[in-house]
């Protein structure tokens, strides 16, 4: 038996920090990067290995996944039809989760009622300052 993928990701981390290149950013914490590195995994099974050793399906639960981020959609209203939820323990026990994902990434309001398109302010970041 083969290592977990995630392991892939584990030894892409230990090379940034060994051979990374360091790079001073807007915060001055700094960043380190790499160049070329590639994983690879088997999605033979209708799986994708994501972080935590958690498996999405990804042609049911991704692109759905995908859509609610980027359109700002409440996360009851998009997985509601589609079942998601029904086998969350967390939903299950807490219920209703609120606008959580794509809302407050494309529709975040401050406390002094601002709206903001976090996203937007993403892109418009890095084309103006791809090293920020």
């Amino acid at each position: 038996m083969g290592r977990h993928p995630e392991y892939q990701y584990l030894d892409l981390l230990e090379h940034l920090i060994e051979k990374g290149d360091r790079r001073i950013d807007r915060t001055g914490v700094g960043t380190l990067s790499t160049f070329g590195a590639m994983m690879r995994f088997d999605l033979s099974d209708g799986t994708f290995p994501s972080l935590l050793q958690e498996n999405v399906k990804i042609w049911t639960d991704w692109p759905l996944e995908k859509f609610r981020k980027s359109t700002g959609t409440d996360i009851s209203q998009a997985d509601f039809e589609a079942r998601i939820l029904a086998d969350d323990e967390f939903a299950a026990q807490w219920g209703e989760l609120g606008p959580v994902y794509g809302k407050q990434w494309r529709r975040w309001v401050d406390a002094n009622g601002k709206e903001h398109d976090q996203v937007a302010t993403l892109i418009e970041t890095l084309k103006k300052n791809p090293t920020s």
